[in-house]
């Protein structure tokens, strides 16, 4: 018998690739079977209805779901085999990084996040018994050539793996810092956000916001309770060294066009002038020192600023407890404009200073973590950064274990 039916797009999303046949949960945890979408009449009813089901893997052009309750059975139809979707190309010259690097864990697991940037939109109606002809949609948002304290306001999904942090109360938080969303699971952030003197330990993150206050920016936010909190465990007050930290969340963040993690830079060599890539910061936090933090997010593109430099320009902290080793150049880097007028404050600290990569399409690489400074967008004040690129062992021993 055949019927109609109108269909919403779904977005692509995993939280770990299973195929058919494998044990799931749904978004509202109801155990199932990874099916193809045809062989799940529940599955079905659910996208008539505007519901959208959880995505195993893909088959081709063909989502594979977690049908509830029940295995689904293939029915194979001969024929309907069709040409997998031709892969995105770019002229421009990709940042190269060594053989070694590319094996790792977190770029695996980068190219798997960056499957989420398609949407699989269905026509408008369809017969159950037909063959569904799905389109792969992009939802990507990224301004690649974009033009927080000289910075201008980030467009909605721009920079959809930026998290918030909140403190005290899990229904009415106080917003302090910010993070990066890496995985379905783990936010990035800095060691000295882990908790807050006046309002505890971070309790709370919310991903895909655009403007805090505001519930009709068109963002979707998803607020999801901190379950763990990990420090790096060198990371020791006063020091400023190894400051940053692992929030584990207490579910699986839901992957769409406004929340998709960030892909880690694993080495430390920079992209050069010659890569024409900038470097981004974004946060919530002060417009200017000494005043009001944003409400809406805010991006800034800042100059990596060589380490003699920005040694010299911290040259007293390094006569305290906070820096006796100066600028390390192994774990920290540094980057800002020496003239002044662009720079991160407080309150963005524990966000992202990232890229935009060229491959995988759509997707940053997070350089560094905020973690501090002197005077924002005072000259010959650039801001510091934790080096990701020092700690990628041990977030992979967290992240992904197996």
């Amino acid at each position: 018998m055949l019927f109609a039916a109108v269909l919403v797009a779904f977005v692509a999303q995993t939280s770990a690739q299973l195929f058919n046949g494998d044990a799931c949960s749904t978004y509202f945890g109801v155990p199932g079977t990874c099916s193809p979408l045809r062989n799940c009449p529940s599955a079905l009813q659910d996208l008539r209805a505007g519901r959208r089901p959880r995505i195993c893997s893909f088959q081709l052009n063909q989502p594979v779901i977690c049908c509830p309750g029940q295995r689904g059975q293939p029915q194979n139809k001969p024929g309907t085999q069709r040409p997998t979707r031709p892969p995105v190309t770019t002229t421009a010259k990709p940042f190269s990084l060594p053989p070694s690097a590319l094996s790792t864990k977190s770029e695996t697991k980068c190219r798997e996040y960056a499957k989420s940037v398609y949407m699989l939109q269905a026509p408008p109606t369809l017969a159950v018994d037909d063959d569904i002809q799905y389109i792969n949609i992009s939802t990507c948002a990224v301004i690649a050539t974009p033009l927080v304290v000289g910075g201008e306001p980030a467009a909605l999904k721009e920079f959809p793996h930026m998290a918030l942090l909140g403190y005290g109360s899990e229904t009415d938080p106080a917003w302090y810092c910010g993070g990066s969303l890496i995985s379905e699971r783990f936010v990035l952030t800095a060691a000295h956000c882990v908790s807050s003197r006046e309002e505890g330990p971070v309790r709370v993150v919310r991903l895909g916001d655009l403007e805090i206050s505001n519930d009709q920016d068109g963002a979707r936010p998803q607020m999801i309770p901190v379950a763990e909190r990990i420090q790096h465990s060198e990371y020791k007050l006063p020091g400023r060294y190894n400051d940053i930290a692992l929030l584990r969340l207490a579910r699986d963040a839901t992957f769409d066009a406004f929340v998709r993690p960030a892909c880690l830079h694993r080495v430390k060599q920079l992209p050069g002038p010659g890569e024409q890539i900038k470097f981004i910061a974004t946060g919530w936090g002060r417009v200017g020192y000494s005043e009001d933090t944003s409400d809406r997010l805010l991006k800034v593109s800042l100059s990596p600023i060589e380490h003699p430099v920005c040694n010299q320009t911290y040259k007293t902290e390094a006569t305290t407890s906070k820096l006796r080793r100066g600028i390390d150049d192994d774990s920290m880097v540094c980057a800002g404009e020496l003239q002044g007028g662009k720079d991160t404050c407080q309150g963005d600290s524990g966000g992202p200073l990232q890229f935009v990569r060229k491959d995988p399409y759509c997707m940053y690489s997070v350089v560094g973590v905020t973690s501090f400074g002197k005077f924002c967008g005072y000259s010959n004040s650039p801001a510091v950064y934790t080096r990701v690129s020092n700690y990628i062992s041990w977030i992979e021993r967290i992240v992904w274990p197996n």
